[in-house]
């Protein structure tokens, strides 16, 4: 078995197995309680749910959208297709 290397959601360092994970749906990782709680994540107790706790992160309640989704939405948005924005990208650099 393998040894898995991560970035951390929040600094961005790289860390084998373990760190915080937010839940099973989601694909957050970070590198210690400290990053993932200035990044957003939290842990609740709610009597009224059948579980303990709910782990979350600001990704898993939609206060935040990772990159692809927001470029997804921003092409949406001004009707355009991937390959006219690396158009409108590539003029941009040659300025």
């Amino acid at each position: 078995m393998g040894v898995v290397f991560v970035p951390c959601e929040y600094c961005c360092e790289t860390f084998c197995d373990g760190g915080i994970r937010c839940n099973e749906e989601c694909s957050c990782h970070w590198c210690s309680m400290e990053c993932a709680k200035k990044d957003g994540f939290k842990i609740t107790d709610d009597e009224d749910k059948e579980t303990e706790y709910e782990k979350t992160c600001n990704f898993c309640r939609g206060e935040e959208a990772d990159d692809s989704t927001l470029l997804y939405w921003m092409l949406l948005k001004y009707s355009l297709t991937r390959e006219e924005a690396v158009e409108m990208w590539k003029k941009d650099q040659e300025k």
